[in-house]
């Protein structure tokens, strides 16, 4: 019986986030939101986030390309600035884990959004979103989840949990909290927000036609385009119209996230960060307005395997383009090889 042979996986990673010239009015990452004026509506708040933010748990080689969009853990990710958490969670033994299609991760809910709470048990000045979708072809759409999800947001301390949601809430009112939007229906309508309409047309009137609770979303999700400037395009165009004409309670969640297909049709979504991130990150330098919640890929990285993803840059760019009264200290992006 001949043997097998399996590739070896090499994981070389830098982090320097604890290091930082901090000057007499910075601050970091960690709590840049501290940064924010109090009065802003958080619809005009420009925040990055992470697509499919609970991925980096996935290590086995063969699956990492259909389904690994992230390689720093939800807790890294605060750190380096991310504040809208895209988590999918399925029920999976019993318990709610995160998963991508699918394929499973080795993180739960709990232990993301626990990550999350920790941060704002420690950076009161802070806020999260977090965009929850039931990953229902990992637990074949299990009529579980939705209590399940109640169950444990229930479980949350009430002062982290947003249950008087306003369409122009404050960043004041908003501190301290985390604001959960959910892409399907729940079983407890005050544990958080629900999405209607969600949209992956590239079609611009589509993608203002979504909505968030009673009003007014526009959502740009284009997953699968034809190749980078198909994206590019989908992402600039709702980007141009929100930051020219946006007022405050329209909200508006932009992905940058998405994939090239590769050989056999694969995700590759590291060609996609490639060619979208950094691009992005130099069309947000030319905007004057918001640009509203960014998803992206790769947040924190700059580069992962053979790529330069640019998650650091375009995380950058997005909390650069608020009006902050201090600077903020960035950290150095990740580089990440896997063999």
């Amino acid at each position: 019986m001949k043997k097998l042979v399996f590739t070896v996986l090499t994981v070389s990673v830098l982090v320097s986030c604890q290091k930082f010239e901090l000057g007499e009015q910075s601050v970091t990452t960690a709590y840049w939101q501290s940064a924010l004026p109090g009065s802003m509506p958080v619809s005009m708040v420009s925040l990055p986030g992470a697509h499919d933010a609970g991925t980096s748990s996935i290590g086995i080689p063969i699956v990492q390309g259909f389904a690994k969009t992230q390689v720093i853990p939800v807790a890294k990710q605060w750190d380096y600035g991310v504040r809208v958490f895209d988590l999918r969670p399925a029920v999976v033994d019993g318990r709610l884990l995160i998963c991508h299609g699918s394929f499973r991760t080795k993180t739960s809910f709990a232990d993301a959004v626990g990550s999350i709470v920790k941060a704002l048990d420690k950076n009161p000045s802070e806020f999260a979103i977090v965009v929850v979708r039931h990953e229902d072809e990992a637990d074949g759409n299990s009529d579980k989840w939705a209590d399940k999800m109640a169950e444990y947001i229930n479980s949350l301390p009430s002062s982290r949990v947003v249950r008087d949601f306003d369409l122009d809430m404050t960043v004041d009112q908003m501190r301290g909290r985390i604001l959960f939007l959910f892409r399907e229906d729940i079983s407890d309508p005050e544990v958080g927000v629900r999405l209607y309409d969600w949209s992956s047309s590239e079609d611009i009137e589509r993608q203002k036609s979504a909505r968030i609770g009673d009003g007014t979303l526009w959502i740009q999700d284009h997953y699968d385009p034809k190749g980078a400037d198909d994206k590019l395009a989908a992402i600039k165009n709702l980007m141009h119209d929100f930051s020219e004409n946006a007022e405050s309670g329209i909200w508006c969640i932009n992905h940058t996230s998405g994939y090239n297909a590769a050989i056999f049709g694969a995700p590759n979504y590291g060609s996609n960060a490639e060619n979208v991130n950094a691009e992005t990150a130099r069309y947000i330098s030319g905007l004057d307005g918001s640009v509203g919640f960014v998803i992206m890929d790769f947040a924190g990285a700059r580069r992962y395997k053979s790529y330069n993803v640019g998650g650091d840059v375009l995380i950058r760019a997005v909390i650069e383009h608020n009006p902050l009264t201090t600077k903020v200290s960035f950290c150095e992006g990740v580089e990440v090889s896997e063999d």
